[in-house]
């Protein structure tokens, strides 16, 4: 599965791209909210994406409801990964629009059960895992210019 990673902390990020990679994953690695948001606005949709919550600039759940403010966005699985470990904060993630909430310090039975939940939700919407858009059933262009002008306006909101 393509699965996109964001967190500021150097560590992180290479705990959880070895991770998913040794579970056979394609992982492309980011350190800002701000990048996330670039790639996605060139159609470049995983199928999965792990944030930190606690990141300078744009954070986790700005980048959460920027994608979920997309059309097509509700299709991307989101998973918010944070120290922020209280019932009241994993109600917050999912109210911005994850998908799931993992205190940190995650396990790799975390993350790998997250991508599996992910792949179910897939195979029950009957999206095919592997195409270059799962927010879209449009080409990869068309969904990139619907990316440019949700987050483009998300951008310009806050």
């Amino acid at each position: 599965m393509k699965i996109l990673v964001v967190d500021d902390s150097e560590l992180s990020l290479m705990f959880a791209t070895r991770v998913l990679e040794q579970y056979g994953h394609d992982v492309v690695a980011l350190r800002t909210g701000e990048a996330a948001v670039d790639l996605l606005k060139k159609g470049d949709w995983p199928q999965v994406i792990f944030l930190d919550w606690m990141m300078p600039g744009m954070d986790g759940l700005d980048v959460c409801r920027a994608i979920r403010a997309s059309p097509g966005g509700a299709r991307v699985y989101i998973v918010i990964i944070t120290a922020r470990a209280l019932e009241a904060d994993r109600r917050e993630a999912i109210g911005a629009g994850a998908n799931l909430h993992i205190a940190k310090p995650a396990r790799a039975e975390d993350m790998e059960n997250a991508v599996l939940a992910a792949a179910k939700m897939y195979k029950e919407l009957g999206i095919t895992i592997g195409s270059d858009s799962v927010a879209s059933n449009e080409p990869a262009s068309s969904a990139a210019e619907v990316v440019n002008t949700s987050i483009d306006d998300f951008d310009r909101s806050g």
